[in-house]
């Protein structure tokens, strides 16, 4: 029972849900990140095969 609470303790401290926060908005930040990137360069890869295939 005892080894149960100090588990219960532990995911109940401020410190792992900072954490677990932390890891979520910088995942977020990161996704958000690769699609700023990344899609107007699949926009423009588009556009290009368009293009190739027009020709």
């Amino acid at each position: 029972i005892d080894c149960q609470l100090d588990i219960f303790d532990f995911m109940d401290t401020g410190y792992s849900k900072n954490v677990n926060s932390r890891l979520h908005y910088s995942f977020l930040v990161l996704s958000a990140l690769l699609l700023i990137i990344f899609f107007p360069f699949l926009c423009w890869f588009y556009v290009k095969r368009i293009d190739l295939l027009k020709l």
